[in-house]
């Protein structure tokens, strides 16, 4: 008998790099993402927006899936902040 959760979302996320792909991460872990994502930026654009228009950028994934936000002015790290 497999453990395998049939409940976990593994479609491809793509994954760019200055806009072309260079992979993919499952949907579940895009999901996670997205949380952090939404709470710096809200939810204007929705998870299959992103999707969309090419999914996260590498370094904005590893940003989001460890609950920082970089400042693209200044370089600066923070901790993700509700509601930017």
């Amino acid at each position: 008998m497999s453990n395998i959760n049939r409940n976990v979302d593994i479609r491809p996320f793509p994954v760019n790099e200055l806009g072309e792909p260079v992979g993919h991460i499952p949907w579940w872990l895009a999901e996670l993402a997205y949380k952090s994502y939404s709470k710096q930026y809200g939810t204007r654009q929705s998870l299959q927006r992103l999707y969309e228009r090419g999914g996260f950028g590498r370094t904005e994934l590893m940003y989001l899936l460890l609950g920082k936000w970089i400042n693209p002015d200044t370089g600066e790290q923070n901790e993700l902040q509700s509601g930017k």
